[in-house]
């Protein structure tokens, strides 16, 4: 055999032998690490601590007017094409307040029905804004409000009698 093909058998041979070795030390296991964390909370609670309450009215003697209670501070209102209608004087209107309590300055989002059936009336809810954060800090008791008004529409032909529906409303950690 001539000289360049004896050194080129023996480059082959040793490129194989090298491959073989590797391939004999080659890793059979590897490893690695994560990080577990928790961050522990209060339990979230929400409690009604007023109830939305429109009083008495009387019905328009014509047409339909919508009575309405503000969700953030109770103004009554009362609009439409009928005419007649009023808050009886001497029975207080109240916006519904529902309190979150839970751990401090975290961010919270309340669930809130558009519409509430109240009997034969239809309530039409708004609130003062559906998402916050409790007051204090990580570490300490923390409260957030939510005030609840709507609107009711009465129409001349409105049955008298009282009429009342449940708000269901929930809370919960973002």
């Amino acid at each position: 055999m001539n000289t360049s093909r004896k050194l080129l058998l023996a480059g082959v041979a040793a490129i194989s032998t090298t491959a073989a070795t590797s391939s004999a030390f080659a890793q059979s296991s590897a490893s690695a690490t994560a990080t577990s964390s928790v961050t522990v909370f209060q339990p979230i609670a929400l409690a009604a601590t007023a109830q939305l309450a429109f009083g008495k009215v009387t019905k328009p003697s014509s047409g339909t007017q919508t009575f309405a209670i503000a969700a953030a501070n109770a103004a009554t209102s009362i609009t439409g094409s009928g005419s007649g209608g009023t808050f009886v004087p001497g029975f207080t209107q109240t916006r519904a307040i529902f309190r979150a309590t839970g751990e401090g300055g975290q961010a919270v989002t309340f669930t809130v029905p558009a519409t509430v059936s109240m009997g034969g009336l239809t309530l039409t809810t708004t609130n003062t804004g559906t998402t916050g954060s409790l007051s204090g800090s990580i570490g300490s008791a923390g409260t957030l409000d939510l005030g609840v008004g709507g609107s009711i529409d009465i129409a001349a032909n409105t049955v008298s009698a009282a009429y009342s529906g449940n708000i269901v409303v929930s809370v919960a950690y973002n």
